[in-house]
């Protein structure tokens, strides 16, 4: 291979990494950094913008330091497990596993979902809560069902399960389909008009909750059906699960013990009281799950009774009987008494002891799991490579690793809310139909692409930034030529810099979340470090690779801060910065398509002129007020309008597949699977790749993706807010709170024993400290904005 393919070979390794970067940051400053130019100007937006750039190239020296100590921390836990040379867990001194791991996450999940709904103090929304906790009270059921599934085939190796047997899909079908209706009716009759939005918000004036009616001017039935369909189809495997995990368990235990023991035992480390143990406690925690199913019908009947006697009742009855039928309830309470949900901490490789009695049992064993070995080698250095939950769980305390991992969804979440009102708008604007009816299309589709193609996500996404930059290069230029000859006057307040310093922050901070699946592309394998012949050498070109990825990712960001330097100074040569009153004709010149949100233009009413400051006030992106004023009779651009849209359709789509992607790598999932259990669970033919842990990852999946949509269709004018109060504040708290604190054990002299290929020098770490300060400072100023606008909004009603 020549100099010149090894070269272009590493160029276009690397540029991956820059196209990433840029697609994940881009997005967000170009729709949203020009809204926040309406009142601070353009001076004050440069300041902010390179302190947020100082204070993010900061982050990516020390993050990198951070996963290259992670990487090697593993590897170093994985040499010491492999010189004992023992491949099965066999703990004599403890309890067997019984109380699953495999549902930890449903635990979590429920019990951090129902304790937000506390929070809401001023104005609490249940039109969102209602048919997520009923979709996560079903999820959690499955969930349960496949944990006792995994301890059954974990400790059995029962090969010949009637998992996928059409008798007990059947079963499932007819049984659920009942349940599901049952459960569906409670809701129903709590709403005439709409059986799933409920909106319940407290007057300061009347001191009590009343109930508020709001819907918009077009419904679709869409939604509903799809909430509707969801539910009923989670509650079919649900119900298929139960009844196919209790018959196999209970086929167990009928058996003569004598035999079952004899051929567990021996690819098994239970004894057998322990098995015994075992099957009852599965047996019983299945028949508990039964018990939350009847508690739900028989909630049902006060409710039929008073909609048959036409009983009223009051608002706090209402909200007693909602949140009395959601599952998740009774299940919190119920699991309180349960083994596994206390936040117990996993070590990603914990330490195997070794019993002498059981040295033939071993030997047993290790032949049986001999064809798994070649799997269980790979799967094991795969675990070595950092992800954003192992990052919490090695840094942080337990508690706070779990309040990472959800800090890092919700803001994932909160971002995909935000490009899917952006992408909806500029299709809408593109294809002239009306917004809310994009919303859908654009969310599943979407959504969709990353679950089929994530294998080839960066692929993709760096053939799409290519496109997107060469775009937005020449719209910039051609922009440029038009703010000259329109040549707005621009007027900067730095009392103002609030908005422009918190979107900033937001703009540049997205691609801390992408690091760890870049870092992952690197190929570095336990060999590299492990072979003390060529170890300089190699350790020359891991410190390449560790120069190149820190190079690419600070290109990108770079490229981003000047683009969006340039973007915001093209805007405000064009669009103004206020609006002012429009006559009469212009009202009617208005395109419908820009018309976003159905304004009346009854004669006799203001309507505003598209303005920087309109669009931050109604939830628009900043292009939608240029693309306005560029298609005016006075300055006819309508083909750059044609472009503007083009490029920001791209974009947006772009960052949703991007930061989609987060969601499949923070391998929450695996990090409770074991490998060896995924190998035994194959089966051929159409179900060869259908896995217990790629259902449960699926399932993760679908339920982020229907809070997305729900979300956005739902609150259509959310885009500022959502960026600027919700993102915001849970970027200030990940990177002020938790990635300060693993920056600070990063520099502890437990993990400066580890030689990595690209260490910081020493007195780089004086600098750890601006980070926490610059980030809290912003989330202290967050929280003020946040009770800033709920007074006036309050103040207002």
């Amino acid at each position: 291979m020549s100099s010149g393919e090894i070269l272009y070979q590493m160029v276009f390794h690397y540029s991956q990494f820059y196209f990433v970067t840029i697609a994940t940051i881009l997005g967000t400053g170009v729709l949203g950094l020009p809204t926040t130019l309406s009142h601070s100007g353009f001076g004050p937006f440069l300041i902010c913008i390179f302190i947020s750039y100082f204070v993010q190239v900061l982050l990516i020296f020390f993050f990198t330091e951070l996963l290259q100590k992670a990487y090697y921390r593993n590897i170093e836990k994985l040499k010491e497990n492999e010189q004992e040379e023992v491949f099965i867990n066999i703990d004599i001194q403890e309890t067997p596993t019984y109380g699953s791991n495999y549902d930890l996450v449903a635990k979590r999940v429920i019990f951090f979902s129902c304790s937000s709904i506390i929070i809401f103090n001023q104005c609490l929304s249940i039109e969102i809560f209602v048919h997520f906790l009923l979709l996560l009270s079903t999820f959690d059921l499955l969930l349960i069902i496949i944990g006792e599934i995994a301890h059954f085939w974990d400790s059995t190796v029962n090969h010949k399960s009637t998992l996928y047997s059409k008798c007990c899909l059947i079963f499932g079908i007819a049984f659920n389909y009942f349940v599901s209706i049952l459960l569906l009716s409670i809701h129903s009759i709590m709403n005439d008009e709409n059986s799933l939005i409920i909106e319940i918000c407290r007057r300061m004036t009347k001191k009590k909750f009343i109930f508020i009616k709001d819907f918009h001017d077009e419904k679709p039935f869409i939604p509903t059906m799809i909430v509707y369909v969801l539910f009923i189809l989670i509650d079919l495997l649900t119900y298929s699960w139960i009844y196919m995990s209790y018959s196999d368990i209970y086929h167990l235990k009928q058996k003569t013990l004598a035999t079952i023991f004899f051929s567990s035992l021996v690819f098994t480390n239970f004894k057998q009281s322990e098995r015994s143990l075992m099957v009852n406690l599965s047996l019983k925690r299945i028949r508990t799950v039964y018990l939350f199913v009847i508690s739900n019908m028989i909630a049902t009947l006060p409710v039929l009774t008073m909609r048959l006697f036409n009983i009223s009742i009051d608002i706090y009855q209402r909200i007693f009987l909602i949140y009395f039928t959601t599952l998740p309830w009774l299940d919190c309470i119920t699991f309180l008494f349960y083994h596994e949900t206390k936040l117990i901490k996993r070590n990603c490789f914990p330490k195997r002891s070794v019993s002498h009695e059981n040295v033939n049992r071993q030997q047993r064993i290790g032949r049986r799991l001999n064809s798994y070995r070649e799997m269980y080698d790979a799967e094991t250095v795969k675990k070595c490579l950092p992800n954003l939950h192992s990052l919490g769980e090695l840094f942080l305390p337990s508690f706070f690793s779990n309040l990472f991992t959800l800090i890092i969804l919700s803001q994932t979440i909160a971002l995909l809310i935000s490009y899917a009102l952006a992408g909806s708008q500029a299709f809408a604007v593109l294809l002239q139909v009306q917004y809310i009816k994009v919303i859908p299309g654009f969310c599943w589709i979407l959504a969709f692409i990353i679950l089929l193609f994530h294998s080839w996500i960066q692929l993709i996404i760096s053939v799409l930034t290519f496109c997107k930059g060469t775009l937005f290069t020449i719209i910039i230029i051609i922009t440029l030529v038009v703010g000259t000859k329109i040549q707005n006057p621009v007027k900067d307040d730095y009392s103002a810099m609030g908005d422009s310093i918190l979107m900033c922050t937001i703009a540049l901070a997205g691609f801390i979340n992408i690091m760890p699946m870049m870092f992952t592309k690197l190929k570095q394998t336990r060999e590299e470090v492990s072979c003390l012949f060529i170890y300089l050498l190699k350790l020359l070109l891991v410190w390449l690779k560790i120069i190149g990825f820190n190079i690419s990712i600070f290109l990108g960001l770079t490229t981003c801060v000047i683009l969006n330097i340039v973007w915001c100074w093209s805007v405000l040569e064009i669009v103004p910065q206020r609006s002012v009153c429009l006559s009469d004709n212009f009202n009617q010149s208005i395109p419908m398509a820009y018309n976003l949100f159905n304004e009346s233009l009854v004669e006799g009413q203001c309507i505003y002129s598209p303005s920087l400051e309109k669009s931050a006030k109604n939830g628009e992106i900043a292009t939608v007020s240029l693309s306005i004023i560029l298609e005016d009779r006075d300055y006819s651009y309508k083909y750059i309008s044609v472009l503007i849209q083009l490029f920001v359709l791209i974009s947006v789509s772009v960052s949703f597949i991007t930061i989609g992607s987060i969601l499949y790598h923070t391998s929450i999932v695996d990090s409770y699977w074991d490998v060896t259990f995924t190998a035994e669970t194959k089966y051929r033919g159409i179900f060869k790749y259908l896995t217990v842990q790629r259902v449960v990852r699926w399932t993760l999946w679908l339920i982020a993706f229907t809070i997305v949509f729900a979300v956005a269709f739902n609150n259509p004018k959310g885009f500022k807010i959502i960026l600027e109060q919700v993102t915001n504040l849970l970027i200030s708290i990940q990177m002020g709170v938790f990635v300060a604190i693993m920056i600070y054990k990063v520099s502890s002299p437990i993990f400066n024993s580890h030689t990595i290929p690209f260490q910081l020098p020493n007195w780089f770490f004086y600098f750890q400290y601006i980070i926490p300060v610059y980030f809290i400072s912003i989330l202290i100023y967050d929280i003020y904005v946040i009770s800033q606008h709920y007074r006036l909004k309050n103040k207002g009603n």
